[in-house]
């Protein structure tokens, strides 16, 4: 898959500069001083294309800018052992399985350093659960009005059928609550201990601010772990 951009791109090798974490799933939206992470090929507008395995950022680049790394999630990321102090995740995890979920975040686990923290959002089910028992709540209705946009007409609406759409109309392969999330996360070698539900904008990582989108508040599974 390949994505046009209107910036220009260069090339800065394989050398990873001093960044606040590593970013997992990142699509277009580019962290400031993170090292963002996709399957994703981008095309600046140069005609500088993207690669694996090789640093890029926007022409001009200083430090505490944006870097990329074009790398699939499920492979071995070309990287040292706990080099990062943070890794942050939104809305990513549930693009996969459950069984490569648990390979994503024990590799999370082998880059992050001790005592580095792993933050990851995602929808959560029981916020979904509750909207389909209760079908009159507005954001309920929000839900409906939005998948009668992107559903073809001649499919049904019964609450099962939309339902349905919220998950795979965009690919998604497993859906989390807090107790199944944990779970995983503990099995990829984090303490118990550590794991934590958070609120919106709210945890260990600092600027979260300019990492939690607004759009995803609403029906967000905000999840923290910390390596011993």
């Amino acid at each position: 898959m390949s994505t046009q951009i209107e910036i220009d791109l260069q090339n800065i090798g394989t050398m990873v500069p001093f960044v606040t974490g590593l970013h997992c799933g990142c699509g277009q939206s580019w962290k400031h001083n993170w090292l963002n992470t996709d399957s994703q090929t981008f095309i600046g507008s140069n005609g500088i294309q993207t690669v694996p395995g090789t640093l890029f950022s926007p022409v001009g680049y200083q430090r505490n800018e944006f870097y990329y790394l074009q790398h699939d999630a499920l492979d071995p990321f070309p990287l040292p052992d706990n080099l990062f102090a943070n890794c942050y995740s939104e809305h990513f995890i549930e693009h996969l399985t459950r069984d490569q979920g648990l390979i994503f975040l024990q590799e999370v686990h082998r880059l992050l350093c001790p005592g580095g923290i792993l933050r990851i959002s995602t929808p959560n089910l029981i916020d979904k659960v509750e909207l389909y028992l209760n079908p009159e709540r507005p954001e309920y209705l929000q839900d409906v009005e939005f998948l009668n946009d992107r559903v073809p007409a001649h499919f049904p609406r019964n609450r099962a059928f939309m339902f349905n759409q919220l998950f795979y109309l965009w690919g998604h392969q497993w859906i989390y609550d807090f107790e199944d999330l944990s779970l995983l996360i503990e099995q990829a070698g984090f303490p118990t201990s550590s794991i934590q539900r958070c609120a919106f904008q709210e945890g260990k990582i600092a600027d979260l601010e300019n990492l939690d989108h607004p759009s995803r508040q609403a029906d967000g599974l905000y999840v923290e772990a910390v390596k011993a």
